[in-house]
């Protein structure tokens, strides 16, 4: 940008105050279309180029009306996508424990393998907590099993309306020594009912534990 710097007047004084800055006086000539600004002090003001404009006055530049408008539109933008965000805080913990319960499912599904012999984990939804013969694990206090009142299910087939945390046979889910998995489905969610993940077993001659995620309406499978 190109500026331009006014020449100083020693030894004169305007009887205009400077509008902007009162302890500066200003005098304005009007010289072949030219505004020539001089200054009473010592120290020159160096002006932008668009400061001097055709008149007897120089305008300040500043933003323009669509301008604000438009960095007012960004900023709502931004907020309304990262806010959400940052005040759902339960989102890693539904997660976390939703993984926690797969990695079991798999872990104990090859444990029974290796053993020859069947193990059973039990789901208790009152307390929720999961428990096998070796150990017992209490979710987080920001998670239970529950679910999201209307929301339809199996996930790989949502046809129902979902009643129970569990779809499991007497909550429990049945690793066997040839590598099956009995059926079902357990569902975790925040104390808000607001986020849902799913820890599905199909009816399959291979079994395989499945995550899914309810978001937007819909089941979507989680990786």
């Amino acid at each position: 940008m190109k500026f331009y710097q006014p020449p100083l007047l020693r030894n004169s004084w305007s009887k205009y105050p400077d509008p902007f800055v009162p302890s500066v006086r200003h005098f304005f000539q009007r010289n072949d279309g030219r505004i020539e600004a001089y200054l009473s002090q010592r120290t020159p003001r160096y002006y932008f180029a668009d400061e001097i404009t055709r008149g007897d006055r120089i305008c300040i530049s500043a933003f323009t009306l669509i301008e604000l408008t438009i960095t007012l539109a960004l900023i709502i933008c931004v907020a309304s996508i990262s806010i959400p965000v940052m005040l759902n805080t339960s989102q890693p913990y539904v997660v976390s424990e939703a993984r926690k319960l797969q990695t079991i499912c798999w872990a104990l599904a090859q444990e029974a393998i290796a053993q020859n012999k069947q193990i059973s984990l039990n789901i208790d939804q009152k307390n929720n907590l999961y428990s096998w013969p070796e150990q017992t694990i209490k979710l987080s206090p920001k998670v239970k099993f529950g679910v999201i009142p209307g929301t339809l299910g199996p996930p790989s087939s949502p046809k129902k309306e979902i009643t129970n945390a569990t779809t499991f046979a007497e909550n429990k889910i049945i690793f066997y020594p040839d590598g099956r998995i009995s059926p079902g489905s357990a569902y975790v969610v925040d104390a808000a009912r607001q986020i849902m993940y799913a820890v599905t077993v199909s009816v399959a001659s291979v079994s395989y534990v499945r995550l899914y995620r309810y978001a937007n309406n819909r089941w979507q499978q989680y990786s």
